[in-house]
């Protein structure tokens, strides 16, 4: 069998429930900024959404979908990495001479990650989308 599969982040589908919502709630710019983000230096952050249909699209048959959760622990691993990814931001990505942000904002969403990462309830789970196929 030619099977192929293919695993895809699904950014919408992040479970980042507990307290994380009030990192957002404060910077609310945060969310969108990481899916700026993504969309710059990976391509489609929904594209775990049309991993059937690219399959089918290129040949594929008898195309198998299923969903998985990464939970992340401990939790300061996954906020320490995207904290630093948003700081990085600033110089990798010029962020800041494009307009999409500015130093203040970088500091205030990486410090609030920081924090949320220590709160006792915090929990992280990332939803990957993923496609099994036979090549046609």
């Amino acid at each position: 069998l030619n099977e192929r599969p293919y695993k895809s982040p699904h950014v919408d589908a992040f479970s980042v429930f507990t307290y994380l919502y009030i990192v957002w709630f404060f910077y609310p710019h945060l969310l969108t900024y990481y899916k700026w983000l993504y969309e710059e230096n990976f391509g489609n952050p929904y594209v775990g959404r049309e991993l059937r249909a690219l399959l089918r699209e290129t040949g594929f048959i008898n195309i198998k979908a299923s969903a998985s959760y990464q939970c992340y622990e401990p939790l300061s691993a996954i906020a320490e990495y995207l904290a630093l990814r948003i700081e990085d931001s600033a110089k990798e990505d010029q962020a800041v001479e494009k307009g999409w942000t500015d130093e203040m904002s970088l500091t205030a969403m990486s410090n609030g990650l920081r924090e949320w990462s220590q709160h006792p309830d915090g929990f992280f789970a990332q939803a990957w989308c993923e496609v099994v196929g036979q090549k046609g």
